[in-house]
């Protein structure tokens, strides 16, 4: 209901801050939530707006834009599609086919912790044939995990991302991922394909495009390695 019947607002304003003869002016960027549409909050006088950013006239208009324009993002491909030397773990390719985060995840895994104790000693509990129906559990959940991630391979890419909202620019470079059974030049002419941005723990929010294509060839590339008899 908070998120159906309220909107944010923005507005760009010019700042003059003057102390006896000097003077300074800088420019902000205020935001304030309203149940009114646009039509009604224009005409509203008693507004409490709140600052949110400060800065050079170019950075504050920038970021202005980045809040208020919807986004448009173009993708360029600057690598070929590769298959990933390791295939995805279990838990790599349920995140990445349900859209889950890693912070849901590890949550899961701790109420499963918590509950697996309490099944197998149900099971034991309630069972005629307690270990039987404990190892046949077990058994199932291995064959589930492997049957699952039994023939799918990691796909990746590299690309740049073009975000444009009015004033505001950025230009990132990104490793994305796709699961598949299928091979790399099914892969390659399907233009269908959702792919999902790789983000390896090792890496922060802004890299450069070296760093990422040598992360790429490191996990797309078999080491070689040449004895020499001395």
């Amino acid at each position: 209901m908070y998120t159906n019947f309220y909107y944010r607002y923005y507005r760009l304003i010019k700042r003059t801050e003057q102390r006896g003869p000097n003077k300074k002016q800088y420019y902000v960027v205020q935001t304030c939530l309203s149940s009114k549409k646009l039509e009604k909050f224009l005409i509203k006088k008693r507004v409490k707006w709140k600052d949110v950013e400060s800065g050079t006239k170019e950075n504050i208009e920038a970021f202005f834009d980045q809040k208020t324009i919807e986004k448009k993002v173009d993708e360029i491909l600057l690598s070929p599609i590769k298959k990933a030397i390791l295939k995805p773990k279990f838990l790599h390719k349920f995140r990445e086919k349900n859209n889950i985060l890693k912070a849901e995840i590890n949550v899961a895994k701790s109420f499963l912790y918590l509950l697996l104790p309490v099944l197998l000693f149900g099971l034991a509990w309630y069972s005629p044939q307690p270990f039987y129906t404990i190892g046949v559990a077990i058994l199932i959940l291995i064959i589930a995990c492997v049957f699952y991630i039994k023939n799918t391979s990691r796909f990746l890419r590299v690309i740049e991302k073009r975000v444009h909202q009015g004033r505001y620019e950025k230009t990132s470079y990104h490793i994305q991922s796709f699961i598949s059974k299928k091979n790399v030049n099914e892969i390659a002419h399907k233009k269908t394909i959702k792919w999902t941005d790789y983000y390896p723990e090792e890496f922060k929010n802004d890299v450069y495009r070296e760093e990422v294509e040598a992360f790429f060839d490191r996990k797309t590339t078999e080491i070689e390695v040449i004895d020499d008899v001395l």
